[in-house]
């Protein structure tokens, strides 16, 4: 694709473009379908960073390149170390979400995405609004400084039958659950307060396994009166997918909801804090209610792109 022109609502330059998405600066592009777009906003995010509970480890949270389209391109973006995110209005504060990971594959459903599109969007909209992704439906809108996301309950059945995970993991499990088909996720339980950080990524070996993308995860114990009785619940978790294109992500939304109606279930409580522990860190928010599961998180604009 080719710029063509670089209009201006405002007095912005082609930087502003880049940096900010409050900002109303509109860039046109010719696709390679011949017909021209404008990118509305473009900028770089990183969602789910915060400071853990009891730890005060901070996490980074995960990078995430957004663009605001006048249109739906059906092409991809060029390859990134970061993922990628088109977003396009289908109606009012209604909009539709496509992804791409650092593989250049397409993420069936990327919770950070998600959150970093709501998160330009709900700056534009000013109140609740729609994310679609695919034919998921995810209500989104800000509160007590986070952005939050609602998805459909997952639907979670318990499992066995995993005896090689254990030594290719270096730490056994307690039990196993999975959600989705052959390619969705297992679900790996470990005993409260596990140093999830010494699980050994299974990078492609995982795949004589399993197809399925891996959650590794446990309860956090609060040690004393470090947290107030009414606080949520903590807990631990990583997420493996070298199927998908990633050997580990750093800060995943879309397990957070699995994890959220997961520990649910187990008598954790209907709030959730999330501390993903993969290099970088993520720090995730999650509640249930009876439409469906809550994920949130903080989503900071950065000042360039270098990630």
């Amino acid at each position: 694709m080719r710029t063509i022109t670089s209009g201006h609502l405002g007095d912005q330059d082609n930087e502003d473009i880049c940096s900010s998405p409050t900002k109303n600066s509109v860039s046109t592009v010719v696709a390679h379908d011949g017909v021209a777009y404008d990118v509305l906003a473009h900028c770089t995010v990183l969602a789910f960073s915060g400071i853990v509970p009891e730890t005060a480890q901070v996490a980074l949270g995960n990078p995430c390149r957004v663009q605001l389209l006048s249109r739906e391109i059906c092409e991809p973006p060029d390859h990134a170390r970061i993922t990628q995110c088109y977003s396009w209005e289908v109606s009012r504060h209604s909009a539709q979400v496509q992804c791409w990971g650092v593989s250049g594959k397409p993420i069936t459903l990327c919770g950070h995405g998600l959150l970093s599109c709501a998160s330009v969007w709900l700056q534009r909209w000013g109140e609740v609004g729609i994310l679609w992704m695919g034919q998921t439906r995810v209500e989104c809108h800000t509160e007590g400084g986070l952005v939050w996301l609602r998805f459909p309950h997952a639907r979670i059945e318990n499992t066995s039958g995993y005896d090689a995970l254990p030594a290719l993991l270096g730490a056994t499990p307690t039990g196993y659950a999975v959600v989705g088909d052959e390619d969705g996720y297992l679900i790996a339980e470990f005993p409260p307060d596990t140093a999830l950080e010494r699980i050994t990524p299974p990078g492609d070996r995982l795949s004589a396994i399993t197809g399925r993308a891996l959650i590794v995860t446990c309860p956090a114990e609060i040690h004393g009166d470090a947290t107030a009785a009414d606080a949520p619940a903590l807990i631990r978790y990583r997420y493996f997918a070298p199927q998908h294109g990633s050997a580990e992500d750093t800060a995943t939304g879309s397990a957070m909801r699995i994890l959220a109606k997961y520990w649910h279930d187990k008598g954790l409580g209907a709030r959730l804090t999330a501390h993903q522990c993969s290099p970088r860190g993520g720090l995730l928010q999650a509640r249930i209610d009876a439409q469906g599961t809550w994920v949130g998180g903080s989503v900071i604009q950065k000042e360039n792109d270098s990630d």
